[in-house]
């Protein structure tokens, strides 16, 4: 199991209030009371997060063109239509899991005792540094492959059509990470603001035009698309 601490995670209040907008849980223009929330709570925030990752290489093994995940069982099938078309050229992954520590969840419920506005947008902030810290492990590790090697963008169980009871077998690789991030019997990270999930590593030419599985989709309106 490999451990990364500390890594640099920016996150501007600009782009909190871009998300809140484009996620229709927040107004078309900032009020001064929110931008000063925002402000205080991103403050706090970054006060408070340990940003931690614990990662894991597993090879990719192909049984009639899936994709089985090697190690989990022999193998274990990676059971998302959407995955597998982006995982296609894969031979490797990276199984990861991020986390801003137990420390961020005190803070949210403290912040949620002073009152529900106050909550929300400290829950919020938090998802969106937990969502940076997970982006800024990727840009870490991007940089460690070889000139001839690429990854896709990271994928989590929940999302697209992967069941999210597939997080067992992601923590069956994980279990001992390290970081204390545990799983519950609802197939939930505990601490609140973790994210896991699988990173595909192949040869660059082939899977730049696979990474991505936003650019097959038709859901234009989706909160989660990403353009890259």
């Amino acid at each position: 199991m490999n451990i990364v601490s500390n890594f640099e995670v920016r996150l501007q209040e600009t782009e909190i209030v871009e998300n809140l907008r484009r996620e229709g849980r927040g107004p078309a223009t900032a009020s001064n009371r929110l931008k000063a929330l925002i402000h205080e709570s991103l403050a706090m925030a970054k006060k408070e997060a340990r940003p931690t990752a614990a990662y894991q290489w597993v090879d990719l093994v192909k049984v009639d063109g899936a994709s089985f995940i090697s190690g989990i069982s022999g193998a274990t099938r990676i059971r998302s239509h959407v995955l597998q078309r982006v995982l296609r050229y894969c031979d490797q992954a990276v199984v990861f899991v991020t986390t801003l520590g137990l420390d961020m969840d005190r803070l949210i419920c403290k912040a949620a005792s002073i009152g529900i506005y106050y909550g929300f947008v400290m829950d919020f902030v938090a998802s969106r540094l937990a969502e940076q810290s997970a982006e800024s492990f990727q840009r870490g590790f991007e940089k460690t492959l070889p000139s001839h090697r690429s990854m896709t963008l990271r994928y989590s169980p929940g999302y697209c059509d992967w069941p999210l009871d597939q997080q067992e077998d992601l923590f069956h690789i994980l279990k001992d990470n390290h970081i204390g991030v545990r799983l519950n019997q609802h197939c939930l990270m505990q601490p609140e603001k973790s994210i896991s999930g699988i990173i595909g590593v192949g040869p660059k030419d082939l899977i730049e035009n696979t990474k991505n599985a936003c650019r097959a989709c038709r859901r234009n309106d989706c909160n989660h698309r990403r353009n890259i």
